[in-house]
């Protein structure tokens, strides 16, 4: 669909449409009384701009990649801004400017690269306790000392974004409908994460069970441990051929969806939670298109260059497994995957090298 436009209109619906490739996806200026609901806006200069707008409802809408997610811009009051999940835009998620008394809340923050912005504004962040805020996926990051508050889903240290807006009741998880998680099959690749590794991805394939359609997965809702968004720019192949990103991986007749995510951000996360090896088990969450949740999980097993048997040291018995499986690939019975250090489907003399430039190291 092109771009939808509200200049000074009232009380008009614009929902469930699918946006993309526009300057502005939503644009209106000098509106008041609008829903904006349930759409998709995607690759957009910006998603959603009301400027110099009041008492709009802007609700359940996905804003994904665009440049600015949702901009509130000159003198906009008075509107709210609920259940939307705000994912992966390029610069801000939500930007407002010379604006006030908006509520923001219920919203997932996940992958911009600012999450949000203001300018001479002062708005309220959250919809009190206990029900809660926003969902910032980098909350935990900027705040790590922060604790949930009685089982209540809610952070005890407000997410801040300047001393004039800040979200008093951040929430730990995704924000979603009352509905209960459905629970999906998982499987990640590789089974071992070499920490050293030059490979680019992660991949996860995610199957829903019987009664839900895997093509309703809204892929960019989904999040590995609650903080690594997948990656969604369509310059990669496996995101534009719907052949690569939705395949049946485990062979059984049922199309998976297909993410992969950044693999030196996986490992980094790893490093950082003390974690050098030894198995790990690795959790998916997001949203089908109508907002239903869905989680699941894997385990794999992380180690470091040469520590074959993923011990946390490398010595002798690194080199005898090592020893067993030389000159071998998938194909043969003496093959050894966790000896394939550099993963080029073969083990030999490189693998070798990765071994001994260890060799005595325990980690971390």
């Amino acid at each position: 669909m092109r771009a939808s436009g509200l200049n000074y209109s009232s009380n008009n619906t614009i929902a469930e449409n699918n946006i993309t490739a526009n300057n502005h996806g939503i644009w209106g200026d000098q509106s008041s009384g609008n829903d904006v609901s349930g759409n998709k806006i995607a690759y957009n200069g910006n998603g959603i701009v009301l400027s110099s707008s009041d008492g709009n409802s802007i609700g359940n809408n996905i804003t994904a990649n665009n440049w600015d997610g949702i901009v509130l811009p000159y003198y906009s009051s008075g509107n709210s801004v609920s259940g939307n999940n705000i994912t992966a835009n390029n610069f801000i998620g939500i930007l407002l400017g010379f604006s006030s008394s908006n509520r923001i809340y219920h919203n997932n923050f996940i992958g911009n690269t600012y999450q949000a912005y203001t300018c001479y504004s002062a708005d309220i962040w959250d919809d009190g306790y206990p029900s809660g805020g926003n969902y910032w996926c980098d909350y935990t990051t900027r705040y790590p000392d922060a604790q949930e508050l009685d089982d209540s889903g809610i952070g005890d240290t407000p997410y801040v974004i300047d001393e004039n807006n800040k979200d008093n009741y951040p929430l730990m998880k995704l924000w979603s409908p009352t509905s209960p998680a459905v629970m999906a099959g998982v499987d990640i690749d590789p089974d071992t994460l070499n920490l050293r590794s030059k490979g680019q991805w992660i991949t996860a394939y995610i199957q829903v069970p019987e009664g839900y359609n895997t093509i309703d997965m809204d892929a960019t809702t989904v999040l590995l441990n609650g903080t690594i968004s997948p990656v969604l720019d369509p310059k990669y192949d496996f995101v534009t051929d719907p052949g690569e990103y939705l395949v049946d991986h485990n062979g059984d007749g049922i199309l998976e969806r297909m993410v992969k995510f950044n693999r030196t951000i996986v490992s980094s996360l790893m490093v950082s939670s003390g974690i050098w090896y030894g198995h790990v088990t690795l959790a998916v969450i997001g949203q089908l298109d109508d907002g239903i949740p869905f989680e699941g999980s894997d385990k794999i097993v992380v180690r470091m260059l040469g520590d074959a048997n993923s011990d946390g040291k490398v010595d002798a018995l690194d080199l005898y497994d090592l020893g067993k499986a030389d000159g071998s690939t998938p194909d043969n019975a003496h093959w050894n995957p966790n000896c394939d250090f550099n993963e080029d489907s073969k083990v030999d003399t490189s693998d070798l090298r990765d071994l001994v430039a260890n060799y005595g190291r325990m980690f971390p």
